[in-house]
Formats: structure tokens, sequence, C-alpha cells
């Protein structure tokens, strides 16, 4: 799984750089949260990023060539975006 959490941190870091999503929390399925973060009512982001990426799979059990799916949510709360 080192392979998946690699791939999930670099699209993170990609997506946290955008000039689009400063207001939206992106989170990954692999990742640790800072000890000691809790989620408070108050500490809504306008939109949130999911960022998951799937087990490997081998093409062929003697080959190295791995195939490995990746999915990006975006989910925009509209009382807090009204303009999305």
């Amino acid at each position: 799984m080192v392979i998946e959490r690699i791939l999930e941190d670099a699209v993170i870091s990609a997506l946290s750089a955008l000039d689009g999503l400063d207001g939206a929390q992106i989170v990954g399925s692999r990742s640790v949260a800072p000890q000691g973060q809790t989620k408070e009512e108050e500490d809504q982001a306008s939109s949130i990023v999911a960022v998951a990426c799937g087990f490997r799979q081998n093409d062929a059990f003697s080959l190295t060539p791995i195939t490995m799916s990746m999915s990006i949510s975006i989910m925009t709360r509209a009382e807090l975006d009204p303009t999305s």
C-alpha cells in the first residue's frame, strides 16, 4: 500500500496548489489526520475534494506492469457556497 499512498499524496499536493480550490478541504482515503485534529461544526469547508486510490492489480502474474484505479470526488455544500 506504499505506492497507493504516495500516488494519492502526489495528487493531493497537486490539487492543493490549484488556485480555484483555495477554500476547499482536500482529503485522501489513505491520509492520516495530524494528531489532535478534530472535525468541528464551525470548521466546515464550502467544498470537499476526496481522493481515493484503489489497490494495485498486476496485469499478469510474471510481469511487473500494474494497473491502479483512482477517483476524485467533489462535494459542494449549497448552503456554504451558493455560487458553486
